[in-house]
């Protein structure tokens, strides 16, 4: 099909954080072993590597500026948590220099195939709200999130975790699906929508919102993406970098 995963399913299933998380695991259980060369190759899925670049970005540019020259060379992580890792398509790009990449994902059988790559130090099949709060504050270099978190809806549980374990000059790196740029969404005044396909979408604002000053610092311009196509129609996905204060 030339459809994201879900297109077309029930979306009461994701209504709630309980349900979403299920919804998840049933739609990426049943699609695992066809996943990588689907989006890649037939739904020109660029989210994943762009959300890398975009870190590695930020990271670059510190370290130019505490230097006495530029450096080229892509940085080197001790930590990093890749939340909603699926396949591994995340940690493709990281690979060869962190220290630690630990997964999370809430299907077992896409978890399956990104422990056959050999990129992760740990694998752990749970939500993940319920896969962060075991992990020590302040640990971890990177963040990252990519086409996850429509499905997860409010984000503030997520977020609340995030600046708990993210450390101090740390980065957490996420993509949601834009809410102003989707056909016939109206996020309304709490800043998401959950649309027919499934998918919650999140505006700016509600990003902003959850991004408190000072907690975290905008470390990228927030951009908008074309994340990957949906039979004919472009999704936009918006990219964001936030900095741990």
């Amino acid at each position: 099909p030339l459809s994201w995963p879900g297109a077309g399913a029930a979306p009461a299933a994701a209504a709630d954080t309980e349900g979403a998380a299920e919804y998840a695991r049933q739609i990426f259980d049943g699609y695992a072993a066809t996943f990588d060369e689907h989006l890649t190759e037939t739904l020109k899925y660029a989210v994943p590597a762009r959300l890398v670049e975009a870190a590695d970005a930020v990271y670059v540019m510190a370290a130019s500026s505490e230097a006495t020259s530029e450096s080229s060379e892509l940085p080197r992580y001790a930590c990093v948590i890749d939340a909603g890792c699926g396949t591994g398509l995340s940690g493709e790009p990281l690979h060869g220099r962190v220290g630690t990449l630990t997964g999370i994902d809430v299907s077992a059988k896409m978890l399956d195939v990104a422990r056959a790559k050999g990129l992760y130090t740990e694998l752990v099949c749970d939500d993940l709200v319920a896969a962060l709060k075991p992990i020590d504050a302040a640990t971890c270099d990177l963040l990252l999130s990519a086409d996850t978190l429509m499905y997860v809806g409010a984000l503030e549980a997520f977020f609340e975790q995030a600046a708990r374990v993210v450390r101090p000059g740390g980065l957490l790196a996420f993509s949601v699906e834009s809410a102003e740029r989707a056909a016939g969404v109206e996020a309304g005044e709490e800043g998401l929508a959950l649309q027919a396909s499934g998918r919650f979408a999140h505006t700016r604002q509600y990003i902003q919102k959850l991004a408190v000053p000072d907690v975290w610092e905008t470390a990228a311009e927030a951009v908008d993406i074309v994340g990957r196509m949906d039979g004919e129609q472009a999704v936009y996905a918006t990219l964001h970098v936030l900095r741990r204060r």
